[in-house]
Order: C-alpha cells, then sequence, then structure tokens
C-alpha cells in the first residue's frame, strides 16, 4: 500500500505509473497536478487488482487510465482534465464516486473490450463539445448514477450517455443539456431505469 502525504505536481509526464499486481494507491484526498500535456495520466494502471482510491487529480491528458487492469477498485476520484477516467481492455472492476468537472473529450470512457464493469454514484460537468459517458468497446457494463448529474453545455453531436455494447444498464441518472440525453446504438438488451433526461438544444 501506497499513501500519499501531500499534494504533487508534475510537469509534461505521468505522475503514477503502477505496473505490479495487488498495489493499493491512496492519495489520502491530496491533489495530483499536472500540465495539460497530451498523452499524460495521473495515474496508469496496466497492473491488475490495482486499488485506487480518495485521489483529486487535474491537468492531465486523463485523470485516471486502467488499461488491461482488471479486477480492479476504484473509489472517490474528483478529477477535471479532458478525460475524466479511460478504460481500456480492463474487466470485472468496480468504479465508484466519480466526480469529473469541466472534461472536454469524456467524463467516462470505456473502450476495447472492457467487459463487465460496474459504475456507482457518478456526477460530471462536461465543458465544450464533451460527452458524459462514452461507451464502445464492452459488454455487460452497468452504470448507476445514485441520482448524480451529467451535466453538458447544449453542444451539437454530444452525448450525456453513449453505448454501442450489448446490455448496458443506466440507471438513477439526471442527465441535462446535451444534444442527446441517452443514446443506444445498436447495443442490444439494454436496460434504462430510473433516468430523468432533460434536453435543451435544438439542431
Amino acid at each position: 500500500t501506497y499513501s500519499m502525504t501531500s499534494n504533487l505536481s508534475i510537469s509534461g509526464s505521468t505522475c503514477f505509473n503502477v505496473t505490479a499486481a495487488n498495489v493499493t494507491l491512496n492519495c489520502s484526498g491530496y491533489t495530483i497536478t499536472g500540465n495539460n500535456t497530451t498523452g499524460t495520466y495521473g495515474i496508469y494502471s496496466s497492473a491488475t487488482n490495482t486499488t485506487i482510491k480518495n485521489c483529486v487529480i487535474k491537468w492531465f491528458y486523463a485523470d485516471l487510465f486502467l488499461n488491461s487492469a482488471s479486477n480492479s477498485n476504484v473509489t472517490n476520484i474528483t478529477g477535471g482534465t479532458p478525460i475524466g477516467l479511460l478504460v481500456n481492455n480492463t474487466n470485472n472492476t468496480a468504479f465508484s464516486q466519480l466526480y469529473f468537472n469541466n472534461t472536454t473529450l469524456y467524463g467516462i470512457y470505456v473502450t476495447n473490450n472492457s467487459h463487465r464493469n460496474n459504475f456507482t454514484t457518478i456526477a460530471i460537468n462536461t465543458s465544450g463539445s464533451g460527452h458524459g459517458i462514452y461507451l464502445d468497446g464492452g459488454s455487460n457494463v452497468s452504470f448507476d448514477c445514485s441520482g448524480g448529474l451529467i451535466n453538458g453545455t447544449n453542444t451539437t453531436s454530444t452525448y450525456g450517455v453513449y453505448s454501442s455494447q450489448f446490455n448496458t444498464t443506466v440507471r438513477n441518472c439526471v442527465i441535462s443539456n446535451f444534444q442527446h440525453g441517452i443514446l443506444y446504438n445498436t447495443a442490444d438488451k439494454g436496460t434504462i431505469d430510473n433516468d430523468n433526461t432533460t434536453i435543451t438544444h435544438s439542431s
């Protein structure tokens, strides 16, 4: 287990790079700050059974990137960067208490064979033409916002939640100010439950 004891800043590179299995990183509520360099991440993991918790992350390309890091656990993450959370080729992982502000690309982006992941307690405020949640690579994925708000900027071609994948569940989300609140595109066997969507954009 690794625990932060102070805030950290880094320029031009990724701050934490987890490459060994069974690592716990507890930010202890401290902040990790980058300098908006493309291709950098606040925390990057390519290892299974990674636990990441209690982090405030800002000014990277993505706050948190799980890349082939299956069977992990991520909780209590606050971020504000082009991508809040990027999940690639990662399965059977639990994500909770995810709070992302001013994301210009995606609040949460799940891609490339990322199956059976569960997300709970989500709040996202996008900026510009950013999307809230975007899923284009992973079946049996569930998003439960627990009443949290996914808020856009009334911009053309934006999605509160987008999925093209089998058996996507979206529940208990309050979604507003996107061109499309929830869009399932060839996403068979999906579930939409107890969501409140308000669309004010005119195309």
